[in-house]
């Protein structure tokens, strides 16, 4: 649901704003933020987020430096 919501922001409120995901886990509604070019700080204390993340980013065709971690 965050993701669909996320989708729909103007691309002027996406690209002029910063967001934070607190708890991302999978970072999925950061992911679709990148894709639209937003400034984005995603964070997580599971110790497995950095290798999910870094595996989602690239499957999405993402650089690493997408998003801050």
């Amino acid at each position: 649901a965050l993701v669909e919501l996320v989708s729909q922001l103007p691309e002027d409120e996406v690209r002029t704003r910063s967001f934070l995901e607190v708890g991302c886990g999978l970072a999925l509604p950061s992911l679709a933020l990148a894709r639209r070019g937003a400034s984005i700080v995603a964070t997580d204390c599971h110790p497995e987020v950095p290798t999910f993340l870094r595996r989602n980013l690239a499957r999405n065709g993402l650089s690493p430096g997408a998003l801050t971690y």
